[in-house]
């Protein structure tokens, strides 16, 4: 009992198959629209902002105006400024195949200092999740500019390693 070949056909292309390949493919070009000629749909005009533009505060932030008439300022990375900030869960899942890295969460702070929305900008898909969970859960000073807190967006930084 040795090793058995087999026969291999190759059949490289018949005749009938090509043909009929090539008849599905259209080869009449899409007419391309001339000078003057109106277009089929017309762009909608864009949009004109209603909303006042970012302004730097006197440290440097970025002030955006809101509907609610509480401002926003862009506080960069917040890690350093949470009273609490939970360690994340590190899956089995991500363990498993060793999912390692940095997760970069955006996080949205109300004036008392409560997250309030957190989305996962970068990292390992698997990591995400427990970053956002663990963002959810951090817990900030109010934040204060001239006598009025402020919403405060900015990002977390959660590293994960095996």
């Amino acid at each position: 009992m040795g090793h058995e070949s087999y026969p291999v056909r190759v059949h490289i292309c018949s005749r009938i198959f090509c043909s009929t390949i090539r008849n599905k493919i259209d080869p009449t070009p899409t007419p391309m629209p001339t000078l003057g000629s109106t277009p089929a749909s017309p762009v909608p005009p864009m949009p004109v902002s209603t909303t006042t533009p970012s302004t730097p505060d006197s440290n440097g932030d970025l002030i955006e105006p809101t509907d609610d008439g509480v401002q926003v300022i862009s506080g960069g990375v917040l890690n350093d400024k949470a009273k609490t900030l939970p360690t994340p869960e590190y899956p089995s899942t991500a363990k498993a195949v060793r999912a390692s890295g940095t997760v970069t969460v955006e996080v949205l702070v109300n004036e008392k200092g409560k997250v309030v929305a957190a989305t996962a900008r970068s990292g390992h898909p698997l990591l995400r999740s427990p970053a956002v969970k663990a963002a959810m859960g951090a817990v900030f000073e109010p934040t204060i500019l001239s006598g009025k807190t402020v919403k405060v967006k900015g990002v977390l930084t959660f590293d994960f390693a095996p």
